[in-house]
This record gives structure tokens, sequence and C-alpha cells, in this order.
């Protein structure tokens, strides 16, 4: 892989992961009172999912170095996927608690994985040339990325409101958690085929 094919790849990766963040920046507060929660409970939820990014970031940072990151970036979704159907399946304020719990699980277990990937695959590459360029490039499309969700995230509900409010169970902002659902498959199938990571001999597992 040359280091335009890298760029591209990393930088379509960033932006539909970001894609997917922001899709439930606008209504995961409104999601939550549809299910009758109140504030209270609402504030306690987003306090667990900041509590499990905290908790499992120094964890999962060591296992992304242990492990392959492209293994550890699947994992991170795989723990998303059952996020969000727990999400959208939940009908009291413990099962929110628990998928938004799995949400920052998932969160802590991406953060710095296909980073650290980049970085080992930019270097072998090209190991003299300016990496802090390449960032600044993907960081232009990660901030595209979110703007592009939240925005849609503000059109799902109006454009599926009809569709999701027929489901029993489901009201007008389950239709955000069903497209996030749906793109992080999309994800996780595209991270398969195109992130290739051969992994370096210093990171090999003993067993």
């Amino acid at each position: 892989m040359n280091k335009k094919k890298l760029l591209f790849v990393f930088t379509f990766n960033q932006t539909i992961h970001w894609f997917i963040v922001g899709l439930l920046i606008p209504v995961i507060s409104h999601f939550q009172i549809e299910k009758g929660l109140d504030l209270f409970q609402i504030g306690i939820n987003m306090a667990l999912y900041s509590a499990a990014v905290m908790l499992f970031e120094l964890p999962t940072g060591g296992l992304s170095d242990t492990l392959e990151r492209k293994k550890v970036y699947l994992i991170s979704l795989a723990v998303n996927i059952c996020a969000g159907v727990t999400i959208v399946l939940a009908k009291i304020f413990f099962t929110l608690a628990v998928g938004l719990f799995l949400m920052g699980l998932g969160r802590a277990l991406y953060n710095g994985s296909l980073d650290a990937w980049f970085v080992d695959e930019f270097n072998k590459i090209e190991p003299k040339k300016n990496l802090q360029s390449a960032f600044a490039t993907v960081g232009i499309f990660i901030l595209l990325g979110i703007v592009l969700g939240t925005l849609s995230g503000g059109f799902i509900p109006m454009v599926l409101e009809k569709i999701t409010s027929q489901i029993p169970g489901f009201g007008k902002y389950s239709s955000n958690l069903l497209v996030f659902n749906f793109f992080i498959i999309i994800q996780f199938c595209l991270t398969s085929l195109f992130i290739i990571e051969h992994l370096h001999t210093s990171r090999e597992v003993t067993i």
C-alpha cells in the first residue's frame, strides 16, 4: 500500500466513523425522554457513558498495543452494535443504562486503535515524511463527518418517523438508532476489507 492509498483508506474510514457518531448527537437525550426517562435519569446515563470511557481507556489502549489495532477496532464496532441494539430495544431505565455503558466501552476500545495503525503503516512507507500534515488532512474530514452525521441525525426522525412509529415499542427517534446500527455494520465490513495490518514482531503475542 502506497502513501496516497493509505491516506485515502484511513481518511475514508475516519469520515464514516465520525459520521456514525454524529447520527446520535442531536437525538440521544430526546430518545431517552421518549422512553419515559426524566432529566436526572438521563444525566445518570450520560455519566455512565463517560465513566465507561474513562475506566476502560487505559486497559483497552494496552490491548491495542498487544493485539492487532484492526482487531481491537472491529471489537469496538461489535460492542457498539450490541449497545445500539440494546438501546433501541430498551423499555426501562436500567436497560438504557446498560446500553449507554456499552457504548462508552466501545468508544474506549476505539480510541487510538486505528490512529496507531495509521502511524505504524505510514512510518513503514515513509518514515521521514511529515506525519502531522497527514493527520491534519484526516482531521478536516473527521470534522466533515461529524457535521454531516449531526445534520443527518436531525433530519432522520423527520423522514422516517411515520415508519418507525408504526413498529411496536419504537418511536420517532428510534430511527436514528436503526440507521446507526446499519452504518456500524457497513463500517465493520468496510474495515474488514480495506484495513490491512501486518503485525510487527515487537507486538506479537506468544502463548
